[in-house]
C-alpha cells in the first residue's frame, strides 16, 4: 500500500487523480497539538504500470535528471533525460537507473547499455534546460539526439 500523510504534498497526487481508482481518504484530527492530517491510501495492486510511475514521480521531488549518452552499436550517440536515477553505493559507486521499457521494447538507452556495456552520465545545469526537454522525444535509434540538437559530445576518459 502507498500512503502520503503531509498536507502539502497531497497535492501531487492530484495531478494523477484521472489516472488513479478512487482512494480511501480520511480526515484525522488529532489532541495535542492540534493538527489535522489527511491519509490517502491505494491498492499498489489496483494500479497500471503507467499510474504507478506518474504517481511515484510525483512522490519522490525534486527529482535530479540523469542525462543519459550511449553509443548504439552502429557508433548513433544517443541522449536521453532519466530523472527516475539515484546513487545506490560509493564504494564502489554505483546509481540506479529506471530506463523502463516502450511498448514491451527496450528503449534506445537500454538496449545501447545492453548491447555496448557502456554509458556517461551527464547532469545539466539551468543552460541546458531546453536541450534536456527536447532530447526526451522519441526517435527512431538510427537518430542522434545529440546531433540533432547540436549537442557536443567527447570520448569518455573512464569507463
Amino acid at each position: 500500500m502507498l500512503q502520503r500523510n503531509k498536507i502539502n504534498l497531497f497535492h501531487n497526487v492530484d495531478v494523477f487523480h484521472n489516472a488513479l481508482p478512487k482512494p480511501n481518504m480520511h480526515l484525522l484530527t488529532m489532541a495535542y497539538p492540534l493538527q489535522m492530517v489527511f491519509v490517502m491510501s491505494l491498492q499498489a495492486a489496483s494500479l497500471t504500470p503507467e499510474a504507478t510511475s506518474r504517481l511515484m514521480s510525483g512522490i519522490v521531488v525534486p527529482r535530479p535528471i540523469a542525462w543519459i549518452t550511449t553509443l548504439s552499436e552502429d557508433g548513433v550517440v544517443n541522449r536521453a533525460p532519466f530523472s527516475c536515477f539515484t546513487f545506490v553505493s560509493n564504494k564502489p559507486p554505483l546509481l540506479g537507473i529506471n530506463i523502463g521499457r516502450k511498448a514491451s521494447r527496450r528503449k534506445d538507452t537500454g538496449a545501447n547499455i545492453h548491447a555496448v556495456r557502456e554509458f556517461v552520465v551527464n547532469i545539466g545545469d539551468a543552460s541546458h534546460m531546453a536541450a534536456i526537454h527536447e532530447s526526451s522525444a522519441e526517435h527512431a535509434p538510427d537518430i542522434s539526439e545529440a546531433e540533432l540538437l547540436g549537442l557536443a559530445v567527447l570520448p569518455s576518459e573512464t569507463v
